[in-house]
């Protein structure tokens, strides 16, 4: 079956937000490559950015409940320390998957040539992102983030640009370095201030 014939990968619908959020998120744990190969890239950004908030809140909310009832690495900066800094997290969650799109647009235009666009970019980082809706597991939150801004995109830029998996690997590694780097900064910084 071709890209063509073959189904639409799944898309967050505000008609149907917690019905689409899991089709989506069943998707790209479960079938990421079959996610990728009939995802259409060109489309609306307004539903990915809701999908990335609504994953934020989510991830910040059992975060959040995680510190109120246990006592796990992190738990100094307190339940209000917490609920501020999830709370950031989760609004500014669309906007670090816009300066995340500009990144892999800026590495993909390098590697690849001038085959994507920002929409297309945050759009698929935006669902790649629903991998972070497991980021406040103690211990394995940057696992998630690494699933989400490195393996996904390299399925992601693989699938939907046709490009070798060499290709996909390097580009994907290249836009993954510099927003792992900034996640660990900013998770750290954020647990400093916070805390004091």
């Amino acid at each position: 079956m071709d890209k063509e014939t073959s189904p639409k990968s799944p898309e967050f619908k505000l008609e149907d937000p917690l019905g689409s959020a899991l089709r989506v998120l069943r998707g790209i744990f479960l079938a990421p490559r079959k996610f990728y190969l009939n995802f259409p890239a060109a489309g609306p950004v307004k539903e990915p950015a809701i999908f990335a908030l609504l994953v934020g809140l989510v991830s910040g909310l059992l975060s959040t409940l995680l510190l109120a009832f246990t006592n796990i690495p992190g738990a100094e900066i307190g339940l209000a320390g917490g609920l501020l800094r999830n709370a950031a997290f989760a609004l500014l969650s669309p906007v670090a998957v816009a300066v995340g799109a500009v990144l892999y647009l800026a590495v993909l235009k390098t590697f690849v040539g001038d085959v994507a666009d920002f929409r297309q970019l945050y759009r698929m980082l935006a669902y790649a992102s629903g991998a972070m809706v497991f980021s406040w597991v103690p211990f394995l939150g940057a696992f998630f983030f690494a699933y989400a801004t490195f393996v996904l995109m390299a399925i992601g830029i693989r699938s939907v640009y046709r490009t070798t998996f060499l290709t996909a690997m390097i580009t994907a590694l290249v836009g993954f370095v510099p927003l792992a780097l900034a996640y660990t900064w900013i998770t750290a910084a954020s647990a400093g201030v916070v805390a004091g």
